[in-house]
């Protein structure tokens, strides 16, 4: 065996590991976009429920369905924003302002996918229930 068939298998494997490298970084960027997206998606949808239970009023009551990704925690009130936020751990993604500006209570500690209630319990306080499916 010569010298360059070794320098040449280096040099193949050193490319190889950069490569390999480069291909990690991008999955875990794209996991990490998706882990946004789908928050940003179910926090607007809970937040445009709250906004309609809002303006029902006292006993109104909406049940949506949506899906929180792993390692995710959804629908913390912003008081200063007046929006509910998803923490992806990367990124935090805001619903729309909540056009009432109620005072919502949010009882969801899960994720995957659940049925997110939304209730007025009465004037501008909106509970916000969350319950496993499946």
């Amino acid at each position: 065996m010569s010298v360059e068939f070794f320098l040449i298998v280096a040099f193949v494997l050193v490319l190889a590991t950069m490569l390999l490298s480069n291909v990690e970084a991008q999955l875990n960027d794209t996991k990490d976009l998706n882990r946004a997206a789908t928050a940003k998606a179910a926090v607007a949808e809970v937040s445009h429920a709250v906004n309609a239970v809002a303006l029902q009023g006292t006993g109104a009551m909406l049940n949506k369905e949506v899906f929180v990704p792993p390692e995710t925690s959804c629908f913390s009130y912003n008081a200063v924003a007046g929006a509910l936020q998803c923490d992806t751990g990367k990124n935090i993604v805001s619903g729309p302002a909540l056009v009432t500006a109620p005072n919502v209570s949010v009882s969801c500690a899960r994720t995957g996918w659940m049925t997110a209630q939304v209730r007025n319990e009465g004037g501008a306080n909106v509970s916000v229930y969350c319950i496993a499916l499946g």
